[in-house]
């Protein structure tokens, strides 16, 4: 008691444990006091003391928080009030520190444009962000083991078991673009990825993954392949010659026609032996 509230024991004993410790006063306390007087009944004071754990100020300034027991004991001079004080102020810090981290990872996993989630050694998912359940329309307990798979798209679900059966076994990383449907019951573009977290010896304890949308990349992707097609097949039906520079002036293509008539092959073009 003298440690915790900074005084030296001698200026402690035979006073009144209020006058130590004016917010003691409470009505809470006394009735504890005078409860474990009269009935020998012991209380815990925690919460209940004005919505604190005991608030106790020292001389130096610091502020403790405690648990309080009050119970009942006899001595040679008769029954006596023993109030045991328990310093719980850094497991208090450390349970606030705990709150603070755990809301931050909360709030960055569901803010998260991307949905993470976690799988056991042999590939079950075990955890996923709310977001999965929003895009998907899935219950919290669908995902859960192989039960993404039934939102996957049909044409793309064989070669994604594939890839994740195939990285579960080797340990190798996972990573595939797939169709995800929506709860509109459109299909959008996703990329899983996932890698695992190892022990000592090597042993996969659980895989890390993330998916990402990235539909509106793989329309644009696919838009450009269809062009640079045209644009293959409009230049093969050209009856001139056609060739395409590089901006350094290096012949990176031409078409049929311009090697018929001038009798270079696609080898001498690729190789940049026009001369």
């Amino acid at each position: 008691m003298a440690r915790a509230s900074g005084l030296p024991p001698e200026t402690v004993v035979a006073r009144r444990f209020d006058t130590v410790f004016p917010p003691c006063g409470n009505t809470r306390l006394r009735e504890a006091i005078e409860q474990a007087l009269a009935l020998g009944v012991p209380t815990t004071l925690t919460e209940t003391l004005n919505g604190e754990v005991f608030p106790l100020r020292c001389p130096d300034g610091r502020k403790l928080r405690h648990n309080v027991l009050v119970s009942r004991y006899e001595d040679s001079s008769g029954p006596c009030c023993l109030i045991q004080v328990h310093d719980i102020t850094a497991r208090r810090a450390a349970e606030t520190a705990l709150r603070r981290s755990e809301d931050h990872y909360r709030h960055t996993v569901e803010l998260n444009p991307q949905v993470p989630w976690t799988a056991d050694a042999q590939g079950l998912i075990e955890t996923f962000s709310k977001r999965w359940l929003t895009l998907t329309g899935q219950s919290p307990e669908e995902p859960l083991g192989d039960g993404w798979a039934r939102v996957i798209h049909p044409e793309d679900l064989p070669a994604m078991l594939q890839a994740w059966t195939a990285s579960v076994q080797t340990g190798a990383p996972y990573d595939t673009a797939h169709r995800v449907r929506l709860t509109d019951g459109s299909f959008r573009w996703m990329r899983s990825r996932a890698v695992p977290r190892r022990d000592g010896t090597g042993t996969i304890l659980r895989w890390y993954g993330t998916t990402e949308d990235i539909h509106d990349r793989k329309l644009a992707e696919e838009a450009s392949r269809r062009s640079e097609q045209r644009l293959r097949r409009a230049m093969e039906t050209q009856t001139v010659g056609v060739i395409f520079f590089d901006p350094a002036g290096t012949i990176k293509e031409a078409n049929t026609a311009f090697l018929t008539f001038s009798g270079f092959s696609r080898e001498d073009v690729a190789a940049g032996r026009l001369n």
